[in-house]
């Protein structure tokens, strides 16, 4: 509730009740954040990120400690921000994942730039070309 207002977002505790339901915590909606688990902070991490419909997102990691249902939850959420026409940056290990939704790919090794351009449908379905491409070069 103290993000949906801090962002001005109107009716803000209907707004972060619908976020908290939507990522599956209503039955914690009461708790104390740092008694939560690293997953259940990951999802209260997505309601706070996505609840004032930013233009741009950056995520750093957003799949670490998520579950299926939640990496799904993810995976629609960052669906409907791209259909919206929102920009969304994130830094991932999981490349699979990102290569899902991904319109364009930047791969970093030991901090240097080894690939920027637009994602393949080749990269899509075989993540690891990529980095016998790039980073195994």
């Amino acid at each position: 509730r103290l993000f949906a207002e801090l962002y001005g977002v109107p009716a803000p505790d209907v707004v972060a009740d619908q976020w908290i339901e939507r990522v599956g915590m209503q039955h914690a909606a009461g708790g104390l954040v740092r008694e939560f688990s690293r997953g259940m902070r990951q999802r209260i991490a997505l309601a706070r990120a996505f609840l004032h419909r930013p233009k741009l997102l950056l995520l750093d990691e957003p799949f670490t400690s998520l579950d299926d249902r939640a990496i799904a939850l993810l995976q629609s959420l960052l669906g409907e921000a791209r259909a919206e026409g929102r920009t969304v940056i994130l830094s991932t290990h999981q490349l699979r994942e990102a290569l899902e939704l991904s319109t364009d790919v930047a791969l970093l090794a030991r901090g240097r730039l080894l690939f920027r351009g637009p994602r393949t449908q080749q990269m899509a379905d075989d993540p690891g070309w990529l980095y016998t491409q790039y980073a195994d070069a």
